[in-house]
C-alpha cells in the first residue's frame, strides 16, 4: 500500500449494543469487533438517546376563591343572599371556564367541587411534555405553536443492551492496537483533533495530521515521495458474548479523507458479476477490472470457528465524510456472520 498526504481519518466513538429486536435462538459466537486499515477513530457512541429533557412538569392550579363577605341588600323587598358563590366551586368542568389563569398546556377540570388546571394532552410547553416513550424518536416542542414534534433518530438501536461504549476520553478503552512493520510515526493515538461528542478521539495518523510517513514537524510536514511506506493497522475490541434475543450492531462517528477511489481517476467499467465493497469496477487495457482498493477501513465482526465477517467499508461512503464526522449504518453483527458462513 503506497500512501501520499492525505488527511488521515479518525474515530470519535463506537457504540456496541445489542437490540430489542428478536432473532432466531441459535447459539452465537464470543465476538470481538476489529477496525482495520487506514482509519481514525474519535468515538463510539450510542445513537438512541435523546439531549436532555426537562422533566415532566404539571401545574398545580391555584384555586380561585372569592373573599368570604356578606352584602345585606334590600331590593324590591327580597332579601339577598347570605354570600356570594365562590368562583373556584364546580359541578363540571365547564363551571371552570374563565375562572383561572391557565398556560397553553393547560385545561380547567373541576375536582371534587374545586376548579383545578390540569395538563392539556394536546399542547406542549416543554420538550419533554412530547416524550412519546420511543426511545429513537426525538421529543421537541414547538414553543410558539405549542405542538410536539417527534422524529425517528437515524440509525438507533432500541430496547438496547450495551456492551461498550467507547469515547475514548482516557485512553483507548480496551482496544489493542497492532501497526504495520514499515508504519513509520504512523500510528493510532489519543487527541483532541477532531473530537465528535466529546473532547478527546482516537486518531490513526502523525503529528503532522496525515498518514504520509515521510512528513514530520522537523521537515515542516512536507512529504518526501521516496522515503514513503505503506502503512496497515488493526484495532481490535475485547471479546464480547452476544444475547442471543437481541440483534448486536455497532454505532460509531467517524472522521475520515483518504485517497479517493480509482473511479475517480480511472475510467470506470462495469464488471458482471459486481465487484465486492473493498474493490472498484474500472476499465483496464479496454476491459471492465475489478480493482481492490487502497486506504480502505473495515470494521469487522471476528467470531469463533467463523470466518471474519465485514460489517462496513469505508467504500460505502466513498472513502471520505467530506469534511465532517459521520455516523455510519453497519450491518447487524448476526446479518455479517451469516453473509461470510
Amino acid at each position: 500500500m503506497h500512501l501520499a498526504k492525505r488527511w488521515t481519518p479518525g474515530l470519535t466513538m463506537l457504540l456496541l449494543a445489542a437490540c430489542g429486536q428478536t432473532v432466531a435462538p441459535a447459539e452465537q459466537p464470543d465476538v470481538a469487533v476489529d477496525a482495520a486499515d487506514d482509519v481514525a477513530t474519535d468515538e463510539i457512541l450510542d445513537d438512541t438517546g435523546d439531549d436532555g429533557a426537562a422533566s415532566d412538569a404539571i401545574a398545580d392550579a391555584a384555586v380561585d376563591a372569592a373573599p368570604d363577605a356578606t352584602a345585606d341588600v334590600a331590593s324590591d323587598g327580597a332579601d339577598a343572599p347570605d354570600v356570594a358563590p365562590d368562583v373556584g366551586q364546580c359541578a363540571i368542568d365547564d363551571d371552570c371556564m374563565g375562572k383561572l389563569s391557565l398556560s397553553p398546556c393547560q385545561l380547567p377540570h373541576c375536582t371534587a367541587g374545586v376548579c383545578a388546571a390540569i395538563k392539556n394532552p394536546a399542547a406542549c410547553c416543554l420538550d419533554s411534555d412530547c416524550d412519546d416513550g420511543n426511545e429513537c424518536n426525538t421529543h421537541k416542542c414547538d414553543q410558539l405553536q405549542h405542538k410536539c414534534t417527534n422524529v425517528a433518530i437515524a440509525n438507533c438501536c432500541s430496547g438496547k443492551v450495551l456492551l461498550q461504549d467507547a469515547s475514548f476520553e482516557s485512553g483507548q478503552d480496551g482496544f489493542v492496537a497492532t501497526d504495520g512493520p514499515t508504519n513509520g510515526n504512523v500510528s493510532w493515538q489519543q487527541t483532541a483533533w477532531r473530537a465528535h461528542g466529546g473532547k478527546k478521539s482516537l486518531y490513526f495518523g502523525n503529528a503532522c495530521h496525515t498518514y504520509d510517513n515521510s512528513m514530520t514537524p522537523a521537515g515542516a510536514c512536507k512529504p518526501l515521495l521516496s522515503d514513503t511506506q505503506p502503512v496497515a493497522t488493526t484495532l481490535l475490541s475485547k471479546t464480547y458474548l452476544l444475547p442471543k434475543d437481541k440483534k448486536a450492531q455497532a454505532h460509531f462517528w467517524l472522521w475520515l479523507d483518504t485517497e479517493p477511489s480509482y473511479a475517480k481517476t480511472i475510467q470506470p467499467g462495469v464488471c458482471n458479476p459486481p465487484c465486492n465493497a473493498a474493490s472498484t469496477c474500472i476499465q483496464v487495457a479496454g476491459a471492465p477490472v475489478c480493482e481492490p482498493e487502497k486506504d480502505v477501513l473495515s470494521l469487522q465482526v471476528l467470531a469463533q470457528d467463523a470466518p471474519p465477517a465485514s460489517v462496513f467499508w469505508s467504500t460505502q461512503i466513498d472513502k471520505t465524510t467530506l469534511g465532517d464526522p459521520q455516523n455510519p449504518a453497519p450491518m447487524p453483527f448476526q446479518d455479517a456472520l451469516d453473509a461470510a458462513a
